[in-house]
């Protein structure tokens, strides 16, 4: 029914709004618990949607944060795949992607394979949405960084 599907986004929201107070707060493993919930809820719903894509990235960073790089590079990567097959390669939310990644590298120490990712999300990003962009000139700052180490 109409009233089932509401109530079912309803927990959706609920525990993605769960999720980000936690990890606002510092609690990460609570916040990787709400997240890990309701990855099952919006995969049980469409394994390639969105929201799966969205949800997989707040784990990646809730791993990021506790220092766990294989968990964090599973779920970026499995947001990197989605925002290729729901939005193309050349778009925002792939460079994004690329930039979270470049990120997991850059603190494991891998200088080459983040200026790779990070270089393919500054083209993504300038080419997608424009020089002047938060997101491209965040990037393009890491770039700067990293070179001049």
């Amino acid at each position: 029914t109409n009233f089932e599907r509401s109530t079912m986004f309803f927990s959706d929201e609920i525990l993605d709004l769960l999720g980000c107070s936690y990890f606002q707060l510092g609690e990460t493993t609570a916040a990787i618990d709400k997240f890990e919930e309701l990855l099952l809820c919006v995969e049980s719903k469409d394994m390639q949607s969105v929201n799966v894509g969205l949800t997989c990235c707040k784990l990646g960073r809730c791993y990021l944060a506790l220092g766990n790089f294989d968990k964090s590079l599973f779920y970026f990567d499995k947001d990197l795949k989605i925002q290729i097959l729901l939005h193309g390669s050349d778009s925002e939310h792939v460079g994004r992607a690329y930039a979270n990644l470049g990120e997991i590298h850059h603190k494991k120490g891998e200088t080459l394979s983040t200026l790779d990712l990070w270089k393919k999300a500054y083209w993504i990003l300038e080419n997608a949405l424009g020089q002047g962009a938060k997101e491209t000139v965040l990037v393009k700052s890491y770039l700067e960084k990293l070179i001049w180490m």
